[in-house]
């Protein structure tokens, strides 16, 4: 039980930020996938950010383990299709679509049915998919601290270095923002 209030914790302080934020709403999606002036970018290079950094705490101090799956070229190619189709037609990315729904948006309501159904006929056609010519190649990967031949405190330096980068350029880009 203890296991599933981790999570859950973090994912209400993730979405209390992003409704805080206005970062849920379908304009300020569209705004950031187009680049222009919105704080979706910032707010999800701050999460990023602060997310590795806590995840690899969380990892050294024994509280995570890491479940590193095979590299997928096809499956990760055919997902961000699917993934960028389902922002580019509905507005929401599936994290500020349970926020907006949260907030009574009927569409989102529409996208978790479609993401909800889409699953299930993915999960149906799979077993097929995985033993044709389609499926295409896995690759064995392993994560870049072990890569590099770091040790637990090689591996949380290298962390808090990229998370602290990601953090920075969420403040650079605030600052270019309200200078802009």
């Amino acid at each position: 039980m203890a296991g599933l209030l981790a999570p859950l914790l973090v994912g209400v302080i993730f979405g209390a930020v992003m409704r805080a934020g206005l970062t849920y709403r379908c304009d300020c999606v569209l705004d950031g996938a187009s680049l222009r002036r919105s704080p979706l970018p910032r707010a999800l290079l701050l999460a990023i950010g602060v997310g590795v950094i806590l995840i690899h705490a969380g990892h050294l101090a024994g509280l995570l383990t890491f479940h590193v799956k095979a590299f997928y070229p096809v499956g990760i190619a055919l997902g961000g299709v699917m993934f960028g189709g389902g922002v580019a037609l509905l507005g929401f990315c599936p994290g500020t679509l349970t926020i907006a729904l949260a907030t009574g948006s009927l569409d989102a309501l529409l996208g978790i049915a479609g993401g909800v159904l889409a699953g299930t006929l993915f999960a149906g056609l799979f077993p097929r998919f995985r033993d044709s010519l389609w499926h295409g190649a896995t690759y064995p990967i392993q994560r870049f601290g072990p890569l590099l031949g770091l040790g637990a405190g090689g591996e949380m330096a290298l962390a808090l270095a990229v998370g602290l980068v990601l953090i920075g350029a969420a403040f650079w880009l605030a600052r270019e923002a309200r200078g802009a």
